[in-house]
């Protein structure tokens, strides 16, 4: 099983996601970013695009979302955004 760490996805009206994840893969002004356990430490710019999280059951989530911010730290990530919401999943 992969490491996992907190993240948390918050938009000002609600806690989008508030769980453990494997990874999250994600669009920012330096270009993207895929985050794992124990990355270092850094804040960026989050561009508006699809933003992909790997839960702690290794199952992906994709959402579309809005400008914000992103930060990370140890083994905790925090993404701030205007808007997000989830794709739909396809059976």
């Amino acid at each position: 099983m992969a490491a996992t760490y907190a993240l948390k996805v918050l938009t000002p009206e609600t806690k989008f996601f508030d769980d453990e994840a494997t990874q999250i893969s994600i669009r920012t002004t330096v270009g993207d970013l895929g985050i794992l356990a124990n990355h270092y430490s850094l804040a960026a710019i989050v561009k508006p695009g699809k933003m992909k999280i790997m839960r702690k059951d290794g199952a992906w989530r994709t959402a579309e979302i809005s400008s914000g911010i992103i930060k990370v730290g140890k083994n905790s990530v925090t993404v701030l955004i205007d808007n997000a919401e989830w794709e739909k999943e396809s059976k």
